[in-house]
Formats: structure tokens, sequence, C-alpha cells
């Protein structure tokens, strides 16, 4: 007997074709880890789900009698890389971030805007709008996908009080408006004692 593939991905199927001669009439596969694990069909297609190497043994038989043979570690089932994905999904626009993949060997990104490399595992990310990567990670030919998306948000537009003139030793309330989503505001300098604008009168 032959199969159409016997190194494959967890997850795939394998198609057994039986090459017995002398005309059998009965056929008796066993497959230890696959699903299903025994079949009578003259050419059956097993799935295998979880990682491993496998053999695979066939009894024939006709009127005459039985014949058998085993493949031992026939077929070799590797396992689906899981990809996650590290970095900050949110950036200030103008900004970047730099986004690292693990569980893969090699890597493909896309769309390639914003982004300074395609095959990396880290490439830096300076998308100029809201951004959908997807990430397919491969392993011994095996891949998986993921997707992951940086946001891009708008740099808010700050307003402050207009020029104020003050006398000395005379505080003065200064606001700010503009910072969305309760955003914080720095003022600078941070001392309460810059030289006054306007000198206090002398009498």
């Amino acid at each position: 007997f032959t199969s159409n593939d016997s190194i494959i991905c967890a997850t795939d199927s394998v198609k057994f074709k039986d090459l017995s001669s002398n005309n059998p009439t009965i056929w008796s596969w066993t497959f230890p880890g696959g699903n299903p694990a025994t079949s009578n069909l003259q050419n059956p297609e097993v799935h295998y789900s979880l990682p491993g190497t496998y053999s695979v043994k066939l009894v024939v038989t006709n009127g005459s009698g039985a014949d058998s043979m085993t493949k031992v570690n026939y077929i070799v089932a590797t396992a689906i890389p899981v990809i996650t994905i590290s970095g900050n999904d949110s950036i200030c626009s103008g900004s970047s971030t730099t986004l690292t993949a693990s569980g893969a060997s090699n890597y493909s990104w896309a769309p390639s805007s914003g982004l300074s490399c395609t095959t990396c595992p880290n490439p830096m990310a300076n998308p100029t709008v809201t951004t959908v990567y997807t990430i397919i990670g491969n392993t011994n030919g095996c891949s998986n996908a993921i997707t992951y998306t940086v946001y891009v948000l708008p740099l808010p537009t700050v307003n402050a009080c207009s020029f104020q003139t003050i006398c000395t030793g005379v505080p003065v309330v200064l606001s700010a408006s503009g910072s969305p989503n309760g955003g914080t505001y720095t003022w600078q300098p941070g001392n309460k004692g810059g030289k006054s604008i306007v000198d206090t009168p002398k009498v």
C-alpha cells in the first residue's frame, strides 16, 4: 500500500491506496493515532489530529488466504505552530511600535503598508491609519495565521487660555482644553515663581 503523503501537518488527512495483488476481497486496516483507527475500505482516508509518528498496518484476504504489511513510523504529523504577537496595539499618529511574533520559524506579514519588514519576526510598525495585519507563521512546512490590529489615535488639538497681563503676586487661573477621552496636560515651566509680565506699579 501507499498514501498520497506520509509527512503531514497535524489536523491533516491522509488518503491510503491498496496495491495488493491476487484480487483481495477483504481489507483490514489499522491506524494507531488516526481517525478512524480501523477501516475495512480498500482505499480509506484517515485524519490525524495530534502531532506524532504513527505506524500503519494492512491485512488483505482472498479465497486462498491472507497476507499483511506493517509500515512502522510511516506517518509523521508535525504540530501546527501557535502564533502570538506582542507590542503596543495603540499608537499616536506619527508614532511607531515594534511588533514581535513568536511560535514559528518563519513569518509573513500583510499588508506591507507601515511595516519596516514583511518577513522578519519583529518589524517596526508605523501605519498612518488603523490597520489589521495578518501574520502567517510557518514551521517545517506547517503554517497558521492570526490577525493583529494596530490602532492609530489622532493627536489632540490643545487650546490654552489667551494672553493675560497680571501684577506681581496676583495669581491667575490658566485653563486648557482639547485633550480627548479624559487625557492629561503638562504645563511648562512647572515652577510657581516665574517672572511676571507686568511689574507692580509704584505709588
